[in-house]
């Protein structure tokens, strides 16, 4: 048997691992967003933007609108946060929706429709900077 001696415990500075270095001064409890600074730019990358009109297409073209890039759009214009129970709460300006992972890759259309609903609500829909933007 070895004896190493009395183990002293270490404190935990704010390296790269630890949660102070990766909140910086955002205050605890609050959700990373980049909603603010796309309401001064209005600018979403293309693959966003190409997301966002798949989304308002009503045509055939709407059923082929994937889970993963509706969350990728959703996570730029707003706050997404997973919640224990599978159920996503989506945060859209004044909206909040909750959101269930689809069974297969591709969105329903009642979901596509609540989407919409939110994605208007925090100006993303037809006709606003960010949507005609190119």
């Amino acid at each position: 048997m070895v004896f190493v001696g009395p183990v002293t415990p270490r404190v935990a500075g704010p390296t790269s691992f630890s949660p102070v270095a990766r909140l910086g001064s955002r205050p605890a409890g609050r959700l990373h967003s980049r909603q603010e600074h796309h309401r001064v730019t209005d600018h979403l990358a293309s693959h966003h933007r190409a997301t966002l009109h798949k989304v308002f297409d009503h045509g055939g073209g709407a059923h082929n609108v994937e889970w993963r890039e509706v969350i990728s759009l959703l996570e730029a214009v707003g706050t997404v946060e997973e919640e224990h129970n599978g159920k996503f709460r989506v945060g859209l300006g004044d909206s909040l929706l909750f959101l269930h992972r689809p069974k297969h890759k591709d969105v329903d259309t009642q979901m596509l429709v609540d989407i919409r609903k939110g994605l208007e609500s925090a100006s993303y829909g037809p006709g606003t900077p960010a949507f005609d933007q190119k």
